[in-house]
């Protein structure tokens, strides 16, 4: 792979981030909006994201699976809460 390529996917994932964050914003808006809290929903797509972090192919080095899944793990719990808030 070129540099450019990384720059690339790098590029993707913020775009693909910045629009999971704002359907969250619109996600807790509307459960506002209907009188619920959003901090009960948020735990269920905190579990769904967890499910298919878990079900996801990573293609990384011999005995770093382990890591690379926590660490996504951990990046969807914060783009969560940022989301829901």
């Amino acid at each position: 792979m070129r540099p450019e390529d990384f720059d690339d996917i790098i590029a993707e994932q913020a775009a693909q981030q910045q629009v999971l964050l704002m359907a969250l914003r619109r996600i807790a808006a509307l459960t506002r909006a209907a009188g619920q809290d959003p901090t009960a929903i948020s735990k269920r797509w905190k579990l769904v994201g967890h499910a298919a972090t878990d079900r996801a192919h990573f293609t990384v080095a011999a005995g770093h699976d382990a890591a690379v899944r926590m660490e996504a793990k951990a990046r969807i719990d914060e783009i969560i809460e940022i989301g829901f808030q």
